[in-house]
């Protein structure tokens, strides 16, 4: 009787195998196309608004030390890299169109002063959106809405419509946010037209908590 030779057959290769192949890819990839560097990011942002002028205070060194600390520190993810970079981007063209708009108009900005606001502080969880937000339904007091803070500068459009489009473009930004991060939504329920915090509106001094991410972003 002749002998059947035997072969063994390689073992499939498991899923978390082929998911950390799949994720170093994607991290390489990540890397190259969206690169967190505070010279490219400023290179697009002027391009893109053809502007110079980032204003007053100074973004370096701030921008580079986040950047580098995002690029060496953070372990992105490569949907996350690019959700922050063009987050950075946006803030470093909002800065350019601030500085413009806010040139040469030191007395009038001097005039428009708030002498009395209200600040709000309290720990986590503890009521303090809930008071903000109920503060800012007085017609007496004024909040900066959502979509003031993310899109400052109206759209450009022949037409007059009800609705501004930076509302609605707040809104469909907002909409994404809830379905990459449904969880967000039970903490902070944000919304187009609600009163917005101060955190995002320090955002475009780059030393602030606000990019205080956590590593599984």
């Amino acid at each position: 009787m002749s002998k059947i030779r035997q072969t063994r057959m390689p073992e499939p290769r498991g899923f978390a195998s082929w998911a950390a192949g799949w994720r170093t890819l994607g991290d390489r990839l990540s890397r190259r196309l969206w690169l967190l560097q505070s010279e490219t990011l400023c290179a697009e942002a002027r391009r893109r608004t053809r502007l110079e002028d980032f204003g007053d205070p100074p973004i370096e060194p701030a921008l580079s030390i986040l950047a580098n600390s995002l690029e060496l520190e953070a372990d992105l993810h490569p949907l996350g890299r690019f959700f922050i970079r063009v987050h950075l981007r946006e803030l470093l063209e909002t800065r350019l169109r601030l500085a413009q708009a806010w040139s040469g108009r030191s007395e009038i900005l001097d005039a428009s002063a708030i002498e009395r606001p209200i600040f709000i502080t309290g720990m986590p969880r503890s009521g303090s959106t809930f008071l903000h937000e109920l503060l800012a339904e007085d017609p007496e007091n004024r909040a900066p809405r959502v979509w003031e803070v993310m899109f400052p500068f109206p759209t450009e459009s022949e037409r007059p419509k009800k609705v501004d489009p930076c509302v609605r473009k707040a809104e469909a930004c907002l909409w994404w946010f809830r379905r990459l991060a449904p969880g967000a939504n039970s903490v902070y329920p944000m919304r187009a037209c609600s009163p917005h915090e101060c955190l995002p509106q320090v955002g475009a001094a780059y030393d602030s908590a606000n990019f205080a991410l956590p590593r599984e972003v």
